[in-house]
């Protein structure tokens, strides 16, 4: 990510300034907690759903171009949050224009309308506002903060960045040059091997999970400005847009900027674009990524199977399920592999949410001796979880973990923010953002036990393992048979 500014010198000294802004507004799914003012409460019946103690007041509107708002006015002090989701992430390219939609994203502020990249950073250092840029591989988006009194002078800068780019090919240039030098991918570890094979057994190989969302300096030389400029009219269409405002403003006066700001934009011409298809081809089987440099000692053990989709109602419990297995010390996971067995302290449980693939994936090292004895172990967690009800108490406990941040949930312009992302990126109601304290209250040990029955089936579980293989193959004994190697 880069901050536009003069310099992406200037980037690199803001960017750690902004870490925490991004942590909560940039992840693909950020799955915000709530305190449990009943943990102790059976969950074996539903209890009525209850929410933080101030509710917020989410407006939605549609302009008649199609461009979407999502507003909350938070009263605490006289700033704006404001992001522009577009539905133009990396799931969006071609399999020859890797790096395009990076690309477009971070190029948008660099000449827009009639003004020049240098005089837009002048405007914003005047203003005092920031804007970071940032995709995903849901969307795009443009984040800025400001102050109240300068919300319509910022907004219009990102709406000319967002419908009327210039791409100056001079700008271009200069950014590649900046992309060598910085954008140096380094050298994959071996972890992050094992886990590329892990998606892609559950995603497909075609699926942009499979990929860094920072492209390589050498993705980024090929392309052309004309590529970018195509991206940019394909994707970036008012349907596809997103206003999120969160801040001390009226929405009467935030519609009347944005309807100056985007009433005149249309769709560019061009083919209308499909729904992003679920791209998930699952792969079950045993697979060693033979890894030359791999640690003689460790192997980098992985577990994944297809998971819940973060618009279904049964997320809640999808959630509830994760902690289950990777809470601290008292988790099934650590337990069983730290606990009673002593396998490795290191597994722990991990949810990847996007639009077209969710999985659950489980991650850990072990010795080449134990890797037989840490699958089996893990498939018997996970086959407990299928067979057997939960204990109320062990519920309660997870709950509370879960639902610890409850009272932040709406109380920042930054959390707030995160809250409408959800919604416009997975097609959230207001409902289900609000109700989400209620809704992990409500989950029983019958529907923890029925989605563990879906989703920790046999025949959908990928083991995909890092290591030299001539290593491991001995350890594997009479189950060698059983693995694939593949080379990475």
């Amino acid at each position: 990510m880069k901050l536009f500014s003069r310099s992406i010198a200037l980037h690199r000294a803001v960017a750690g300034l902004y870490a925490t802004i991004l942590s909560l507004i940039i992840v693909a799914v950020p799955l915000q907690h709530a305190n449990a003012q009943s943990a102790g409460s059976s969950s074996s019946q539903k209890v009525e759903t209850r929410v933080a103690d101030w509710q917020p007041d989410i407006i939605q509107e549609t302009l008649p171009n199609g461009v979407r708002i999502l507003f909350s006015r938070i009263n605490d002090i006289p700033l704006a949050e404001i992001s522009i989701i577009v539905d133009a992430g990396t799931a969006r390219e071609s399999g020859d224009q890797v790096g395009v939609a990076y690309a477009t994203n971070q190029l948008l502020l660099k000449g827009s309308g009639d003004q020049s990249g240098e005089m837009i950073a002048r405007s914003l250092d005047d203003l005092g506002s920031i804007i970071v840029p940032y995709v995903h591989y849901d969307y795009a988006q443009l984040y800025a903060k400001s102050l109240s009194s300068n919300f319509g002078s910022t907004l219009r800068i990102l709406a000319a960045a967002v419908v009327s780019p210039r791409f100056p090919e001079n700008e271009w240039q200069t950014f590649q040059k900046q992309a060598a030098a910085t954008l140096t991918r380094p050298v994959t570890s071996i972890g992050e091997r094992a886990t590329r094979v892990a998606i892609t057994s559950i995603c497909g190989e075609n699926s942009a999970n499979t990929r860094s969302l920072l492209p390589a300096s050498s993705e980024l030389e090929v392309l052309t400005t004309a590529e970018i400029k195509d991206f940019h009219s394909t994707w970036y269409r008012p349907e596809n847009t997103t206003v999120i405002v969160s801040g001390n403003l009226d929405f009467e006066f935030i519609r009347t900027i944005l309807l100056e700001a985007f009433g005149r934009w249309t769709p560019a011409a061009g083919t209308q674009q499909d729904d992003v298809q679920d791209s998930q081809a699952i792969i079950a089987g045993k697979r060693i990524v033979d890894v030359a440099s791999a640690d003689s000692m460790i192997v980098q053990v992985r577990l994944s199977m297809p998971s819940i989709p973060r618009d279904s109602d049964d997320f809640a419990a999808m959630m509830l399920l994760n902690e289950l297995l990777s809470d601290g010390k008292d988790s099934r996971l650590r337990k069983a592999l730290w606990g009673d067995r002593v396998i490795s302290p290191t597994f722990t449980s991990t949810l990847g949410i996007t639009r077209s693939c969710n999985y659950c994936m489980i991650i850990g090292s072990v010795s080449h001796a134990l890797v037989n004895t840490t699958v089996q172990a893990v498939m018997e967690v996970l086959e407990e979880l299928r067979n057997t009800p939960v204990q109320e108490e062990e519920l309660a406990r997870v709950k509370s973990t879960i639902l610890a941040d409850s009272p932040l949930m709406f109380a920042s312009n930054r959390n707030m923010l995160a809250q409408l992302k959800e919604m416009a990126v997975y097609g959230l109601s207001s409902e289900t953002i609000i109700g989400y304290p209620g809704m992990i209250r409500n989950v029983t040990a019958a529907d923890i036990q029925r989605v563990a029955r879906a989703v920790f089936d046999p025949s959908t579980v990928s083991v995909a393992v890092a290591a030299k293989a001539d290593v491991l193959l001995p350890q594997l004994g009479n189950s060698r048979e059983e693995w694939e190697v593949i080379s990475e």
